[in-house]
């Protein structure tokens, strides 16, 4: 029963440093890659020259994890199908919340921007620069990842509707 209460302990303390969202509404989808955005300061960066450098990149913009560093671990984002633990890498308990039992419960399910960079499926602008200044931003990025020429853009969420009549034959 002792090891029950303890990991029940330290599941608690971890989930009392994290938040969690579920999107409503037409676009649940879309408005949880706005939140994860919000909360990471996305963007997508690419290279001009190099066609093969096209990749989602962290803590880009102002982000909520970072502003909320000292006291945010990380966010759970969930809809109706789906649920993923997003872990904030600037958190100074970044290494023992990666190790929590709730990070091992969401086991595939995690966002780990540090994680992501190392399989070379995201880049992260972990750099002490104004994120207002983009260009600034951008040679930082240039330099770690040795391409030139790279441009950022955010990526808008549209929705279409088409009706249908099904009466039709």
């Amino acid at each position: 029963m002792g090891f029950a209460n303890s990991t029940i302990t330290r599941v608690k303390s971890a989930i009392s440093r994290s938040f969690g969202c579920m999107p409503k509404g037409e676009d649940p989808q879309s408005q949880g890659e706005q939140f994860a955005s919000t909360l990471y300061g996305k963007a997508n960066v690419y290279s001009i020259l190099n066609s093969k450098f096209s990749h989602e990149c962290y803590f880009f913009h102002d982000s909520v994890f970072y502003r909320w560093r000292a006291t945010l671990d990380g966010a759970i984002l969930s809809t109706f199908t789906t649920a993923k633990l997003c872990i904030n890498t600037y958190s100074p308990r970044y290494a023992s919340f990666r190790a929590s039992e709730i990070v091992r419960a969401f086991d595939q399910a995690v966002v780990d921007p540090i994680e992501l960079e190392r399989e070379g499926r995201a880049i992260v602008a972990d750099c002490d620069v104004d994120r207002r200044k983009h260009v600034d931003v951008i040679q930082y990025l240039a330099a770690k990842y040795n391409e030139e020429y790279l441009q950022h853009f955010q990526m808008a969420s549209l929705n279409l509707e088409i009706p249908v009549n099904e009466d039709q034959d």
